[in-house]
């Protein structure tokens, strides 16, 4: 076992632990529901057009995760801590975004992802917030594409109730990671920080099964909306690509999770990847598309709104957000 695996499962320790991470979804005493956060920004909605579609990006809330050495749990500490400095940011935590997208094609509504729900992290849950203030009924969604099963990205199929939130909708998700989550006896097998998160992913899932059809990563969901089989981060992890009348757009999920660690060295290991090695092969290959062919990115984690692009820097990349526009 390497130096870096080590460091990887005592971070993930840290979890069931409650230290580092304050996870609200894991038995942490103290933690209050996101309900129960304080007061909240402007509206978190964000739309622009690709082609006929319109896409809009709508915040979850962010994350806080530590130390920022779960971004690169290989790094050498003091590399890691000179490239946070050098770029003005905190060196004892990472506050990351949650962008859910929504593409309108005119005749339905296509989701990706459903946020993190009430419990998980306190700053995170207002995915039914904004869709509120986007004017958009959670009826309305017809179709919900999840990316992988990780809490940020299915808890909110279930509402604080325990009642399905998207009424109407049906689910797609990749057969390999749908058999991951799913497999039975997984949540008593699995490493003790894994298990709230299998546990939390069965019970998110299981609630919409007769709903959920199981594709392979690669295959279309519409004829502009193709998934990208992107494995490692999770074995069913995708990413998403838009392409009609000449543009095209890329949905990156969780390719690459931080706008600074992730890009400049996309070699170093991310502590919530289950392949470290081919999480890493599947975002170089993600990010030198990006850059190759100029595309538009939504990242799930990026800085808000999460629209961007990708560009060749040096050995690695840089994160280039959008320019914030007042019409579409």
């Amino acid at each position: 076992m390497t130096a870096g695996m080590r460091s990887r499962r005592e971070i993930l320790g840290a979890i069931g632990a409650g230290v580092g991470l304050a996870l609200t979804g894991l038995p942490v005493a103290g933690v209050r529901p996101a309900a129960a956060a304080g007061p909240a920004q402007v509206p978190g909605f964000y739309r622009f057009k690709v082609g006929p579609l319109t896409v809009t990006t709508l915040s979850d809330g962010n994350l806080i995760l530590m130390p920022p050495s779960i971004y690169a749990v290989d790094a050498p500490p003091a590399e890691l801590t000179a490239l946070l400095e050098a770029n003005l940011l905190p060196t004892d935590r990472v506050v990351g975004q949650a962008n859910v997208t929504l593409i309108d094609t005119g005749e339905q509504r296509i989701l990706f992802d459903v946020g993190s729900g009430p419990n998980f992290q306190p700053t995170a849950g207002r995915l039914a917030t904004n869709l509120a203030a986007a004017g958009i009924d959670p009826a309305s969604i017809s179709t919900i594409v999840l990316t992988h099963a990780h809490p940020d990205h299915v808890w909110g199929i279930l509402d604080g109730e325990g009642k399905v939130r998207f009424p109407n909708a049906g689910y797609v998700i990749a057969e390999p990671e749908w058999t991951f989550w799913m497999k039975e006896g997984f949540a008593d097998t699995a490493p003790d920080p894994m298990k709230p998160f299998v546990r939390g992913a069965q019970r998110q899932l299981g609630a919409v099964a007769e709903r959920v059809k199981r594709i392979r990563p690669g295959d279309p969901i519409t004829p502009s909306i193709t998934t990208i089989p992107a494995p490692g981060h999770t074995p069913g992890h995708m990413a998403v690509h838009v392409a009609t009348e000449g543009q095209s757009l890329l949905l990156s999920a969780d390719c690459f999770n931080h706008p600074v660690i992730s890009l400049a060295n996309p070699s170093w290991h991310f502590g919530f990847d289950t392949d470290p090695e081919q999480a890493v092969a599947t975002r170089k290959r993600i990010l030198d598309m990006a850059a190759t062919d100029r595309l538009w990115v939504v990242g799930y984690h990026m800085p808000w709104p999460g629209l961007g692009q990708v560009a060749r820097a040096g050995n690695g990349y840089r994160w280039i957000p959008a320019n914030f526009t007042w019409s579409l």
